[in-house]
């Protein structure tokens, strides 16, 4: 079973994402989940337009060696790239700048003199990103905010350093010492704790 890369940091529950991933995997999601499915199509056509790029269905996606971890971008731009689209409905009032400028966007930060919005590279997102481009081996990550109002682009370039230093040993111990123990003996089921791979947890 590989773990998808969306939303997972170090500091990410292991017990909950657990739980997530073998025991809640079909849960339909809130009202603002569904929004931004809802969304994603109209989202995806706007990008369309202005990048003048097809926008393809991407699929999942599994790393090369590392045949635990997966990732499942938005879409395929083109042979190098991959989009993640994001339609938060908490400013769909509002275009994305102005959400920002109302303190409504806290995961993007101005990145340069000319005031362009870019992802904050401590946030979980970022960490979704840079894992789908190293397990998708491609080049760059079109990560988008969108509403009805307008929406924004952050081309972000794969980090292999980041990848390799931030995300896969992190991953890597919780698929061996949390997920796959709790695939192999069961403890949820028996309502005991599940495993956090801490090295002096009692086994």
């Amino acid at each position: 079973m590989p773990i998808d890369s969306n939303r997972y940091k170090p500091t990410t529950s292991r017990a909950n994402l657990v739980k997530k991933i073998l025991y809640h995997p079909l849960t339909k999601g809130n009202q603002h989940t569904r929004y931004g499915l809802e969304n994603e199509e109209p989202a995806k056509k706007a990008i369309q337009t202005r990048l003048k790029k097809t926008i393809s269905l991407s699929g999942l996606f599994i790393h090369r060696t590392l045949n635990y971890l997966a990732a499942s971008p938005d879409g395929l731009i083109g042979e190098d790239s991959i989009l993640e689209v994001t339609c938060p409905s908490s400013i769909k009032e509002y275009t994305p700048k102005k959400a920002f400028n109302l303190g409504k966007l806290s995961y993007m930060e101005v990145g340069n003199k000319r005031g362009e919005l870019v992802l904050k590279r401590n946030h979980v997102f970022y960490y979704q990103v840079q894992g789908q481009l190293n397990i998708s081996e491609k080049k760059y990550c079109y990560f988008v905010v969108w509403t009805p109002k307008g929406f924004i682009i952050d081309k972000i370039h794969r980090d292999e350093s980041f990848f390799n230093e931030k995300i896969e040993p992190f991953v890597t111990e919780f698929y061996m010492k949390s997920l796959l123990p709790e695939i192999i003996d069961p403890r949820f089921k028996r309502n005991l704790p599940i495993r956090t791979g801490i090295s002096n947890e009692a086994v």
